[in-house]
């Protein structure tokens, strides 16, 4: 997990914006996907009890509002 976690800061701090992010950032925005791809279904790969937990703390409504926008366009 250190090894993933350094390597995220790492590459992270080559796009040079600035913008201090951390680990738990490419978990949330990980997690969103997924949610938005599976659906309910996400909760089984991410090991939560249900989608409950995941919709309170990790799901970012801001991404999944762009990706419905997005979709829509392409449809």
């Amino acid at each position: 997990m250190n090894s993933l976690s350094k390597g995220f800061t790492h590459f992270y701090n080559q796009l040079g914006t600035c913008r201090k992010v951390q680990l738990k950032n490419l978990r949330k925005t990980y997690l969103t996907h997924l949610k938005f791809a599976l659906g309910e279904d996400a909760k089984e790969l991410s090991s939560h009890a249900s989608s409950q937990v995941l919709d309170d703390f990790y799901i970012d409504d801001e991404v999944v509002a762009k990706s419905l926008r997005n979709f829509r366009i392409f449809s």
